[in-house]
């Protein structure tokens, strides 16, 4: 399989070697070295040896081995289109962006290069993690892409999730206001809670939708800022973590001991994955200037736990 990538232009003259190696970090240096030392790698269709240099506007491109990825979901719909933009259903178990060895199973690249039609310029203006199901927006040109980035920035971009978690809320609605960051002593990099390092500003709306008996809820979230995993932090630290969630639902041993698969901890969660799901998003057209709301209904696996519950519960 053929990846390539554009240096980004201004880059100043860079050997090969050092921009694999610090831009692409799945691999390690000699790891890189090795590959061109196997003539795995151009540079504007001319292979590369270990002393050529690539600077800004040149396209590397990398002759990767075949193997085999991880599994995904390939099944997104798109749920609106303009001349500028679209709005993706996307499920869970699928990525936005690549990820270690999810070159072709994720958002982007289906968009760009499976879909039909393709859609060559697609970026998305947001992101939901890979388990998370819901709204996507993808703008489909620079300009537009910018525009939405500055809207989200200013958080005039108002985004509705539901969410499934432990227990019952009180008071039923409300606001959480605690700032999140990466969480300090963590054995596990991308973990964030509130009050942890470089702690940034966060709040959180909420609201109880239904209630099955005292054990769980399915509750309406409406994120004021954009933190990373901030519903999920947010819900963990008041007590109520979102069903499904083995990062922020299970104690840092039993989610490492899942992770390594050396453990059946998370096999007794009620939901494969966490259940979140971003049921809304609206905006100010950035072309149009006309209020846009985009919208997708609840997840199958998401609606399909809320059935046997309501049978379960009597509701």
């Amino acid at each position: 399989m053929i990846v390539s990538s554009r240096v980004p232009l201004g880059r100043a003259p860079i050997g090969v070697l050092d921009y694999l190696s610090g831009r692409f970090t799945y691999l390690s240096r000699d790891a890189w070295r090795e590959r061109l030392e196997q003539g795995r790698i151009s540079c504007n269709g001319i292979v590369c040896c270990q002393s050529s240099a690539v600077e800004g506007g040149d396209r590397i491109a990398y002759d990767m081995p075949d193997f085999e990825e991880p599994p995904a979901d390939l099944g997104y719909t798109i749920v609106y289109e303009d001349d500028w933009m679209l709005g993706v259903n996307k499920p869970p178990n699928l990525l936005v962006h690549r990820s270690g060895k999810s070159f072709r199973s994720n958002l982007m690249y289906q968009l760009r290069c499976e879909h039909a039609p393709a859609y060559p310029h697609a970026n998305a203006a947001n992101r939901l993690d890979r388990e998370t199901s819901g709204i996507v927006i993808v703008a489909k040109d620079i300009p537009t892409l910018r525009a939405l980035h500055k809207a989200f920035a200013a958080h005039t971009v108002e985004k509705v999730y539901c969410a499934v978690v432990r227990g019952v809320l009180k008071p039923p609605e409300g606001r959480i206001e605690r700032a999140t960051g990466r969480c300090s002593g963590s054995r596990i990099k991308y973990r964030f809670a509130v009050d942890g390092q470089g702690a940034k500003e966060a709040q959180t709306d909420f609201r109880t939708l239904r209630r099955f008996g005292c054990e769980y809820s399915l509750v309406e979230l409406r994120p004021r800022t954009g933190r990373t995993h901030q519903l999920r932090v947010h819900m963990s630290s008041a007590g109520h973590p979102i069903v499904g969630d083995k990062l922020y639902g299970l104690a840092e041993e039993d989610f490492l001991r899942w992770r390594a698969g050396s453990g059946g901890c998370a096999l007794d969660l009620p939901i494969r994955r966490q259940a979140l799901h971003c049921s809304s998003v609206a905006f100010t057209h950035p072309h149009t200037l006309k209020r846009c709301e985009i919208s997708a209904p609840l997840a199958p696996d998401i609606q399909e736990l809320l059935n046997r519950w309501e049978a379960a519960y009597g509701q």
